[in-house]
């Protein structure tokens, strides 16, 4: 490494430890209070960091909000989901796939954040639809096309099929907490949901259910 070099290397890794503790920070500061108390200023207070390096970082509140928030989903709609080459291993992928999604969403940081978009969400619906829409197929659905072409699961749509399973995942077990009429879910209660729900899924779309079952005489 030149002597030149080095210095650049130590000014980007400083750059990146700031621009973490903003996001540490500001995550804290939007679970806690949602979007529209915050301020730059308790954010860079959190981050023990001035207004303007923030600004610098982000250029705006909204800015920081949404990287924030794209993260978070980023990083729920990329979870892999475990193969699958058989009618048992689907169920338990499904149920495995459904129980990392919740726990990861339940996360009492996470959950907060994600309220804080809830509810900016209902103020400026066309901003969480174009946030949405930016994020792009996920993993999940790229999966349930996959089982769908090996003959283990049988329906039109796959983003169809994944908005129907996670109404069924989500409806009992994150959207009430979100709005909160409900609190959190313990792991009990998240066990017998997911596995309810994984079996509702598959009575409508496995292929024993469906009667799908390929070629037949009768075509």
């Amino acid at each position: 490494m030149s002597t030149a070099t080095a210095p650049r290397s130590r000014h980007a890794e400083r750059a990146e430890r700031t621009r973490r503790s903003i996001l540490d920070a500001a995550t804290r500061c939007f679970a806690a209070d949602g979007y529209t108390s915050v301020s730059m200023d308790a954010i860079a207070r959190e981050a023990h960091a001035t207004k303007p390096t923030v600004y610098a970082h982000f250029g705006s509140k909204e800015g920081l909000f949404e990287a924030l928030l794209r993260s978070a989903l980023e990083q729920l709609i990329e979870t892999p989901v475990s193969a699958a080459n058989t009618s048992e291993q689907v169920e338990q992928a499904l149920i495995d796939h459904a129980t990392q999604q919740i726990d990861m969403m339940l996360d009492e940081t996470v959950l907060g954040l994600l309220r804080a978009a809830s509810s900016e969400g209902t103020r400026r619906p066309e901003w969480a639809r174009q946030l949405i829409s930016s994020l792009g197929t996920s993993e999940f659905e790229i999966w349930l096309d996959g089982v769908r072409q090996q003959g283990l699961l049988a329906f039109d749509s796959a983003a169809d099929a994944a908005e129907q399973f996670w109404a069924l995942i989500k409806g009992a077990l994150f959207y009430p907490v979100v709005i909160g009429v409900r609190a959190v879910p313990t792991p009990a209660e998240r066990r017998r949901v997911i596995s309810g729900s994984v079996r509702t899924f598959l009575a409508a779309y496995a292929i024993e259910a469906s009667g799908r079952t390929g070629d037949s005489a009768c075509k």
